[in-house]
């Protein structure tokens, strides 16, 4: 029987004893929580386990358990290494001698001489059993976790977990599946293999895996959700996964400022449907006038998604302090963005990439990328090059908004209100009944009666008796 890679990945946490658990540098919600998901399973199996992420956990998943053990590094410094290359002379012999306050290191040639150019230091990482990457497509996007310490890779084992079909197979053993949501459900999978890890799992670890799930499909709303997430995400409510308190912390919880500043954004919105691109920005004075900063934007260039049909691709250009920051994501997870960030560095981020510009003027910013973006999607979309960007205003409203009156001409007593009740008082009929036509009856005179006129007295006494029972009084 064949070993697959779920059972290799087992093994290798198995014999681990120390382990590193990584994510790209700007981690996306779904790395964050499968490396505080595994952080508590291992501490829980008595495995000492070190936890770095460049950029820390974001506010809105630091209800997770353990977010307060992860590291922005890998922490002190372990032995300083002075490296010598031989590239150009071999070594014959070396020698050292400490002296109070100093060490002195003689080597000698075996052919040619060393120059100062050929020393190099650094400081040694310690050592790791293992070392888990979770969500990350290449080493490279670990970003200075990999770029300032190369060797600890070189000399440790490594597993990838992640769903992203970009993912490269960089490490020992690659647990690489587009076919599931996330790199959480792709961990919780691997670990229902194994009835130790399986028993291990607690209402904590089953909810930082469901955010990760949770965060990548939208809330199961993204074509990335198939039946195989919602069975593992009902799995995980029956260990004890806090569903209300993902959705509450994920989507729902928005600061008041951030609230303002979306409400800005929005009502600035412009689509272009030709091209499926929808753009608008926010300036320094924007954020002053709402007593807001850039932070609070948040990422609201993907919920703009979420409310746009026939889009490709939304914009958000925002001017910090110092530069302007161009948030672009896409529905599209098999959108290649390096033909259009050939000329220009970028953040890889979830759903999209975000570029900083050292222009701090956002208006500026908007036009030239507008045309840049304009131009790509011709090209992906097979557009004439000539085709005109079309800017439509984006509407919130389906419906036309009531009639109000002017506040002056409302009396307090008049109670009137600018909406109709919700439900109406009285029966009303469903149409206007037709109007009954009365018709006059027409007396005819027979042949040979001769018509008299009378003249009648109107008071009581006046009245004869035989007109009286003719016309009764009422």
């Amino acid at each position: 029987m064949s070993i697959t890679p779920k059972d290799q990945a087992i093994a290798l946490i198995r014999r681990a004893d120390k382990i590193l658990c990584l994510s790209q540098a700007n981690a996306r919600a779904d790395g964050i929580a499968a490396v505080l998901a595994f952080q508590a399973l291992g501490q829980k199996l008595g495995k000492e386990i070190v936890s770095v992420l460049p950029h820390g956990v974001g506010q809105n998943l630091e209800f997770l358990p353990g977010h307060e053990q992860i590291e922005k590094d890998l922490g002190e410094p372990g032995d300083f290494v002075i490296s010598l290359s031989t590239e150009k002379s071999h070594v014959e012999r070396v020698k050292y001698t400490i002296e109070e306050n100093s060490v002195d290191i003689l080597i000698t040639p075996k052919d040619g001489s060393f120059s100062p150019q050929d020393v190099t230091f650094r400081h040694n990482v310690a050592h790791f059993d293992l070392i888990i990457i979770f969500d990350c497509p290449t080493l490279e996007r670990l970003g200075p976790v990999f770029n300032d310490h190369t060797e600890l890779f070189a000399s440790a084992p490594t597993l990838s977990i992640s769903a992203d079909p970009g993912t490269t197979d960089y490490a020992k053993i690659n647990l690489v599946d587009p076919t599931k949501s996330s790199s959480c459900e792709i961990l919780f999978d691997c670990l229902q293999k194994d009835a130790e890890y399986q028993a291990t799992l607690d209402a904590d670890m089953a909810t930082s895996l469901l955010t990760g799930m949770i965060a990548s499909t939208g809330s199961f709303l993204r074509p990335n959700t198939t039946a195989s997430s919602l069975e593992a995400a009902a799995l995980l409510q029956n260990i004890g996964a806090k569903q209300s308190d993902i959705i509450e912390h994920l989507f729902k919880q928005k600061s008041f400022n951030t609230l303002k500043v979306w409400g800005k954004i929005f009502s600035s919105l412009e689509l272009d449907p030709v091209h499926r691109i929808a753009w608008t920005y926010i300036t320094q004075n924007d954020l002053s006038q709402l007593e807001a900063v850039a932070h609070d934007v948040e990422n609201i260039t993907a919920e703009i998604l979420r409310y746009t049909e026939d889009i490709d691709i939304a914009t958000v250009v925002i001017e910090e302090a110092n530069n302007t920051v161009a948030q672009l994501r896409t529905k599209n997870q098999n959108l290649d963005w390096s033909a259009f960030i050939k000329n220009q560095p970028a953040t890889v981020v979830e759903h999209g990439i975000d570029i900083t510009y050292t222009e701090r003027n956002a208006a500026k910013v908007t036009e030239s990328l507008l045309k840049e973006l304009s131009q790509w999607q011709q090209t992906r979309l097979q557009l004439p090059a000539s085709t005109p960007i079309t800017k439509l205003k984006a509407s919130v409203a389906s419906t036309p908004a009531p009639t109000t009156l002017p506040i002056e001409t409302i009396k307090k007593e008049d109670h009137v209100t600018a909406t109709p009740p919700a439900e109406v008082p009285f029966s009303v009929p469903s149409k206007t009944p037709a109007q009954t036509k009365i018709i006059p009856e027409e007396h005819t005179v027979p042949p040979g009666t001769q018509a008299a006129e009378v003249v009648i007295d109107m008071s009581e006494k006046g009245i004869p008796d035989w007109l009286k029972k003719s016309f009764p009084r009422n």
